[in-house]
């Protein structure tokens, strides 16, 4: 089952995810992927990694800057991401 716990607490799961990819209500413009670390235990991994991304919903963009932890198990010969988790981080301003 997937869930998406957006900033402000709300939850998507994942058929509305997808609706709003279909009709662009979301968009997902970029995604870089940085500092990335992959532990593997077994048929399990963790990724634990920073990104920033650039989306927009409804029209209005937004950019965020995240560390991100995510746990892939093989599961009937299939990879799939069991759990997902990230916070955002605070860009600090130069004194």
């Amino acid at each position: 089952m997937y869930m998406l716990v957006q900033l402000d607490g709300s939850v998507l799961n994942k058929q509305q995810i997808l609706k709003e990819l279909r009709e662009q209500v979301l968009r997902i413009h970029s995604i870089e992927l940085e500092d990335a670390v992959v532990r593997v235990v077994g048929s399990v991994a963790i990724l634990m990694a920073t990104t920033k991304t650039v989306t927009s919903r409804n029209g209005k963009e937004s950019q965020a800057h995240f560390r991100l932890v995510a746990v892939y198990g093989e599961e009937g010969g299939t990879i799939r991401l069991v759990h997902f988790q990230s916070t955002m981080i605070v860009e600090k301003e130069a004194k």
